[in-house]
């Protein structure tokens, strides 16, 4: 197998890139995040101190996630529900409902700087995570939760940065998103469980596009996996124009022409 940082070594050359990829490792079978009866497979890399904007991208535009120090993808053997996607951000155009939510929210200020880890953001994230998963409540304690936060958010983030959301002076959200040469990928949103009414977490993407947009050189924001018709992920398919990396072919393909 070949050792993870020669990605650094290769990125110049499509084939030597495609090769690497090729032969990352693929983990053992796990349980699935998001269909308790199915097993989840991944192909993964630790990420080197070394990999620069260009390595980052390759893996973003392979339809790579990064969770701390690993980026993955699935590789399930009898599913491919999992789809990366990706949003042209020059050909975004906000609908109607989305419209409404950034003038429901006009009042909140959003930010971007270096990611930073406070105590603040910490009870935030526990009060956040406590809100959506209510088995967390009882199997998780907070320190648990804690090294959650920081192992898939604070670690490894050379490439990265913070997105803030204040009502006034009180921080409600905060997220990291990862910038390549021509991607960013948002890695992980958290917001205040009373803001519910808000939509903050559309509120985030859709600020965060618009951030995305005053930068020439990048193209695309990737949201994650895609689900179709999965109540946790199909809300994706509202950012429109949008584009999937087709199970079969491996090709970004506009979504129009598969759903």
């Amino acid at each position: 197998m070949l050792i993870e940082n020669e990605l650094t070594k290769l990125y110049l050359s499509l084939d030597g890139i495609d090769l690497v990829f090729q032969t990352l490792p693929i983990s053992t079978e796990i349980d699935c995040s998001y269909f308790s009866e199915r097993q989840s497979i991944l192909r993964y890399c630790f990420a080197e101190a070394n990999f620069n904007s260009t390595v980052v991208e390759h893996f973003l535009e392979r339809g790579y996630r990064r969770s701390g120090d690993l980026f993955y993808k699935t590789e399930c053997k009898s599913c491919k529900m999992c789809i990366p996607y990706r949003i042209p951000i020059d050909s975004f155009q906000p609908n109607s409902s989305q419209r409404r939510n950034l003038k429901l929210n006009s009042h909140i200020q959003f930010t971007v700087g270096s990611p930073n880890q406070t105590t603040f953001k910490q009870n935030l994230y526990i009060k956040y995570i406590r809100s959506r998963h209510e088995n967390k409540q009882k199997e998780e304690s907070d320190s648990s939760l804690l090294e959650t936060l920081d192992s898939q958010m604070y670690e490894y983030t050379e490439h990265s940065l913070e997105i803030e959301i204040h009502d006034g002076s009180k921080l409600i959200g905060f997220g990291i998103i990862d910038i390549g040469t021509e991607t960013l990928s948002s890695v992980y949103n958290v917001y205040d469980p009373e803001y519910k009414k808000n939509g903050l977490g559309i509120y985030m993407i859709l600020r965060s596009i618009e951030w995305a947009s005053r930068i020439e050189s990048l193209k695309y924001i990737q949201l994650g996996l895609f689900i179709p018709g999965h109540p946790k992920m199909d809300y994706k398919k509202s950012f429109q124009p949008g584009e999937i990396l087709h199970p079969l072919t491996q090709k970004w393909e506009d979504i129009q022409f598969i759903l």
